[in-house]
């Protein structure tokens, strides 16, 4: 089995209204997209050399908040992610995952000179999200699209980082990874497919 990758990501990440003094505001954001193929090749007859998956994901994540101390800002953050597969292997079968969270954040910044600050993060979200298949007819089976499950999820973390402020109104934020902990409770929906449905992964 063959994979190729293809990676293309935008993103938009800073502040407006930059300076960390009280009674300013705090605007950021990322967007993002993700692209994955993987190829496929077998001695097996039934097989045949090609595309086996396509997974894109497209990511959505804007924050704001305001500073209600000189260094200290609060806020709101909310994170979209809508993902596709596309398999080809047993029958053109596609899977739609989509989340959605949201909740909020405190960040505290420590300067070292007017340009350059180094920040850490504590946020709390909570959110929910949902897989579903669209499969192809498979004996009594028919055609159609299923929710397979749905999920909740509630998450805490920190993240360090830092920002460079080329202007007193703009930012560029760096972070370095997350320390968190979340917990993610799935359902199966078995009762929204039907009886004998073999699920597609």
């Amino acid at each position: 089995m063959k994979k190729i990758i293809f990676i293309a990501v935008l993103a938009i990440s800073g502040s407006a209204f930059g300076q960390v003094s009280a009674g300013n505001l705090f605007l950021s954001g990322a967007i993002g997209l993700n692209t994955t193929k993987t190829d496929v090749s077998s001695n097996d007859p039934a097989f045949t050399a090609g595309p086996a998956a396509r997974t894109s994901t497209f990511t959505l994540a804007p924050k704001a908040g305001y500073f209600f101390t000189d260094n200290l800002a609060a806020g709101l953050w909310f994170d979209y992610t809508m993902g596709k597969t596309e398999n080809t292997v047993a029958g053109t079968t596609e899977t739609k995952n989509s989340d959605i969270m949201f909740g909020i954040f405190a960040r505290y910044y420590a300067g070292i000179n007017e340009k350059f600050y180094f920040w850490g993060q504590a946020d709390l979200g909570f959110g929910s999200g949902k897989s579903e298949q669209t499969i192809p007819g498979f004996g009594p089976v028919p055609s159609g699209t299923y929710t397979v499950e749905e999920r909740s999820t509630f998450g805490i973390g920190l993240t360090p980082g830092f920002s460079y402020f080329p202007s007193t109104r703009y930012s560029l934020d760096f972070s370095v990874g997350r320390l968190g902990i979340s917990n993610t409770k799935k359902d199966e929906i078995d009762s929204k497919v039907p009886a004998g449905d073999p699920v597609y992964t």
